[in-house]
């Protein structure tokens, strides 16, 4: 998951950039460089924080055409990059938990949503508490060059260790404040959003007021029906929203 990557760039000093005292140009334009690359999503997956390092340069020369008086250097230079790849278990804390499922975070670096869709009754995912450590694995990740973090959708493996205490603040969030944001739900596959689906059609009606006959009788269950639903145990494969992967080719 972890892994060095070489990096081109094109880096730029201004007249400003200048104007300062420089003992070492090296250092300016690594520093320049790390503020461009680091702690984000570059190409080749997430930059960690102060792990670039400048390998070569070209020597400066002035910007033609635009008239800038930039001086402009091709770098080359090394990093460590986070990119996991599907199937990667790792271990990552907790920062929300809904009704949706959990949200955990690696190193800031990958966010990765568990859908409780695909941990129906599994009681150790529903024991799990925000601040605690989990082992998830990695089924599918996404990011784009310049975004804060790898964004990922994983399984629930196993509860590591601890729980830290809630805030104030956090405690007073309500579970409907505290969703996953829009452009991160997306994320989720398409039979956990299915399943979710189907689970709002459920609750929608039960939230009105119904009249209930007093004297209501319910029909005796028939033995040779067999009775399914995607977010019971028993059979649930039978249902429409059943999470199934499969392999083409």
């Amino acid at each position: 998951m972890e892994h060095i990557a070489l990096f081109e760039e094109r880096v730029s000093l201004t007249p400003r950039d200048l104007r300062k005292e420089i003992t070492d140009i090296n250092s300016v334009l690594l520093e320049k460089l790390s503020s461009r690359l680091e702690n984000k999503c570059s190409s080749h997956g997430f930059v960690v924080q102060d792990t670039l390092r400048l390998l070569s340069r070209s020597m400066g020369y002035i910007e033609k055409g635009r008239f800038t008086g930039d001086v402009v250097f091709h770098l080359q230079a090394e990093g460590k990059v986070l990119n996991p790849p599907a199937g990667t278990v790792l271990s990552a804390t907790v920062i929300r938990k809904n009704k949706m499922g959990m949200y955990v975070s690696y190193q800031d670096a990958i966010n990765i949503i568990l859908p409780r869709d695909l941990h129906i009754g599994n009681e150790e995912f529903e024991s799990v508490e925000i601040g605690q450590t989990v082992e998830v694995e990695i089924q599918k990740s996404r990011f784009q060059v310049n975004d804060p973090y790898i964004l990922s959708v994983g399984l629930f493996r196993s509860i590591v260790s601890g729980v830290a205490a809630a805030t104030e603040e956090e405690a007073a969030v309500p579970e409907e404040e505290a969703a996953v944001p829009e452009e991160e739900k997306e994320a989720v596959t398409d039979a956990a959003a299915a399943a979710s689906a189907e689970e709002e059609e459920e609750v929608a009606p039960a939230a009105a007021p119904a009249a209930v006959a007093p004297a209501a009788v319910t029909a005796p269950a028939n033995p040779n029906v067999i009775e399914f639903y995607s977010k019971k145990p028993e059979f649930k494969e039978l249902s429409n929203f059943y999470a199934a992967p499969f392999s083409l080719d």
